[in-house]
């Protein structure tokens, strides 16, 4: 799955997927739990930038042929990395935005 966000696009793994109720209507949204890489300290900030955002506004997906997939909101996000490979791993927990 790719996320986009504004002028990234994101492969990220789901590593695990799960069914929540809407607060709102008592629907089935999705819940995952993604997890991608990126390399280097000004594109992890500037990935930083863009996963803030993306928790007050939502995110598209879209599977690997460019369809379109859902709309997410990212609840949270973790991530550590290995400062002598200057590689940052990233986990993201995204909620199915309710059209």
């Amino acid at each position: 799955m790719i996320l986009n966000f504004e002028d990234l696009p994101v492969p990220v793994y789901i590593t695990k997927e799960e069914q929540i109720a809407s607060k709102n209507t008592d629907n089935m949204l999705t819940l995952l739990h993604v997890s991608t890489i990126v390399k280097g300290r000004e594109a992890n900030d500037h990935f930083l930038e863009l996963v803030e955002k993306a928790k007050v506004t939502s995110i598209s997906s879209q599977d690997e042929t460019g369809q379109p997939l859902q709309n997410w909101k990212v609840k949270n996000i973790t991530w550590n990395y290995r400062d002598n490979e200057n590689i940052y791993f990233h986990n993201l927990e995204l909620e199915e935005v309710e059209e």
